[in-house]
């Protein structure tokens, strides 16, 4: 199969978190492969625009209406829980000529498609599981990793039929020597990620462990990332006695510097566990959840993980 030469990431957002990440690496990555052109639909503000807009073979098509005018013999790359949105983006037929890759990046994506009846309350449930199963039969869909890939298979009801298709992101190794240990009796823990209603309870957890330890160990938490439950977790540390300080949003050479002058360890899930270790930081992964989490849930250090996974 010939490699396509026009590829174009539909993803239009202003926040920055780790699938904005994953799209912007793929993008510059592809974008210096084999002359590939790639285009990315996004606002003019939005997050890949500004991180894109000097790359030469990267181009920009602004998102302010809809439906998109995009070229047929383009491969639209888009994320799984847009499925649903993609008549209204392409204003497509069912001839239409469009190639499409969706990927699936966080393990409710599909949850989002079928069962958030909000967004789409005429379409039958059995009717877009049966859209999902056609296009994961057919390879239509990409995977992050194996939990991803498993989400998928038990709302379909389909056992593992064949390999997932995994898509890898090239990460170079930020290791440096300017590390703080020496000397400093704190020790210090990271979380990297949104505080957003399937992370809020990790962090939880987190302070939680914490608080267990706070009489026999100096532990301060810092929290990098911003969403709406910051002050939700600002005061529940509080409440326990946890030594928490709130970083806001670090990305590049700042995130890069904090870690190396302040990690002990980090402790996240996703991308931003990648983020951790990939500066010579010991990282565990800690799963997501929407609710409380059991009392003996347990962490996984990143390099014994299996299938990719990253937290489920």
């Amino acid at each position: 199969m010939t490699a396509p030469k026009k590829i174009c990431f539909i993803y239009p957002s202003r926040n920055i978190g780790g699938a904005q990440i994953l799209f912007e690496r793929l993008a510059i990555a592809l974008s210096k492969r084999n002359k590939i052109a790639v285009t990315i639909v996004d606002y003019s503000d939005g997050f890949l625009a500004s991180r894109l807009e000097n790359y030469q073979n990267i181009s920009l098509i602004e998102f302010k209406s809809i439906p998109l005018n995009l070229e047929k013999d383009m491969l639209i790359i888009l994320p799984l829980s847009h499925l649903i949105d993609l008549g209204d983006f392409l204003n497509i037929g069912h001839s239409s000529g469009y190639k499409i890759l969706f990927w699936s990046i966080h393990p409710d994506n599909i949850r989002h498609i079928v069962y958030n009846r909000y967004r789409r309350p005429l379409l039958k449930k059995n009717l877009l599981k049966s859209l999902v199963r056609n296009l994961d039969e057919k390879s239509n869909i990409a995977y992050m990793d194996g939990v991803n890939y498993k989400s998928v298979q038990k709302v379909l009801e389909k056992g593992t039929v064949k390999s997932p298709v995994y898509i890898p992101i090239p990460m170079t190794s930020i290791r440096t020597k300017k590390m703080k240990r020496k000397g400093v009796k704190q020790f210090s823990i990271i979380w990297l990620g949104r505080l957003s209603n399937d992370k809020v309870n990790s962090v939880i957890k987190i302070i939680d462990e914490c608080a267990k330890l706070k009489d026999k160990y100096n532990i301060k938490l810092h929290i990098i990332g911003e969403g709406i439950f910051r002050e939700d977790i600002r005061k529940y540390s509080d409440k326990v006695g946890v030594s928490c300080e709130f970083k806001g949003v670090l990305i590049n050479e700042e995130l890069t510097q904090f870690l190396c002058e302040n990690a002990d360890l980090g402790v996240s899930m996703g991308t931003s566990c990648l983020e951790i270790a990939a500066r010579g930081i010991p990282s565990a992964l800690i799963d997501y959840s929407h609710t409380e989490f059991p009392k003996d849930i347990k962490y996984n250090w990143i390099f014994e993980t299996s299938d990719y996974n990253l937290g489920g």
